[in-house]
């Protein structure tokens, strides 16, 4: 590169201050070389040019995916949250039911349909199980474990029965908790990656 620049330095100044004074047929004999280090510095400006645009669309590119990263992030991160705060109030409400009942033997042993209440309305993680290759491997188990839970509970909401058994309504609950459990975890791990992109970023 320092050559490249060395040429056009020269043949620079002999544009400015005129030819050297020298015998034709001495410059005769550098006609070729002249010619090969235009040449030479020719291509040593295109192809400048040409790794600046490629580096410039590498960069454009990363950064296009980095936003739709920190988007997904977000409203994942969002939505596992608030299945959460759903989880386990739902679990403490299942399990406070399933004790009022085993303390009072005149009580119909089953739990109102009214106490399991936890909603599957998760549409980001259904977007985060098509787009596995956005987040990291240690992301992959619990988004499969939250997503099997939700569709499980879900399935079981479809019930037209008023009210469910205790052990049904202990299961019920368990996966509640699971579900509180495996969301903390998958949430850390998007505070993580969420804060390495807006490094990024800056």
């Amino acid at each position: 590169m320092a050559l490249m620049f060395l040429a056009a330095a020269i043949i620079a100044a002999i544009a400015v201050a005129g030819p050297i004074p020298a015998r034709y047929e001495v410059l005769k004999d550098f006609q070729p070389s002249i010619a090969a280090v235009i040449a030479l510095v020719a291509a040593g400006v295109a192809y400048v040019r040409a790794t600046a645009s490629v580096r410039y669309n590498r960069q454009a590119d990363a950064q296009k995916v980095r936003n739709e990263k920190l988007g997904l992030y977000l409203r994942l991160r969002s939505q596992i949250h608030r299945m959460m705060t759903d989880a386990v109030q739902t679990a403490h409400d299942i399990d406070d039911q399933v004790k009022a009942i085993l303390n009072d033997s005149n009580r119909v042993p089953r739990v109102p349909r009214a106490h399991f209440g936890l909603r599957s309305d998760l549409d980001e993680l259904e977007r985060a199980w098509q787009r596995l290759d956005f987040f990291p491997a240690p992301a992959f188990g619990p988004i499969e474990t939250i997503r099997s839970h939700v569709k499980r509970l879900a399935h079981s909401d479809e019930s037209e029965k008023e009210a469910l058994d205790l052990a049904y309504a202990r299961i019920y609950a368990r996966s509640c908790t699971i579900l509180f459990e495996e969301g903390r975890t998958l949430a850390d791990i998007l505070d993580g990656e969420i804060e390495q992109i807006r490094g990024c970023n800056l």
